[in-house]
C-alpha cells in the first residue's frame, strides 16, 4: 500500500515500530473490496524524523522548529525546549 499511495519510494520508508513490517494493509484492502468506505486523508502520512544510526525500535528525533525567544534587550527569558511540544 505504501508503494500504491506514495510511489516507488514508499516501500523504502524506515519503519520505527517493531511489528510494522507485518502491516501489509491486507485488512484495509479486503474491507474496501467488500464495500467498506475509506475515510481520512489518503494524500499524506504521519512521518517523523529519525536518527538513521540508531538500532532502537523508536529512534525518533524531536525537532523544535522555533528558535529562541528574547526580550527587547536581547535576553532569553523562556526555556523553549523545557517541555514536549505535543
Amino acid at each position: 500500500m505504501m508503494r500504491t499511495h506514495f510511489g516507488p519510494g514508499g516501500d523504502t520508508v524506515r519503519l520505527i515500530s517493531p511489528g510494522t513490517r507485518f502491516d501489509t494493509g491486507d485488512g484495509t484492502r479486503i474491507a474496501m473490496e467488500q464495500g467498506a468506505s475509506a475515510s481520512g486523508d489518503w494524500n499524506g502520512m504521519h512521518i517523523e524524523p529519525i536518527d538513521p544510526r540508531s538500532t532502537h525500535s523508536a529512534p525518533v528525533v524531536l525537532v523544535y522548529p522555533y528558535g529562541i525567544v528574547v526580550d527587547q534587550n536581547g535576553r532569553r527569558f523562556s526555556n523553549e525546549g523545557g517541555g514536549l511540544v505535543h
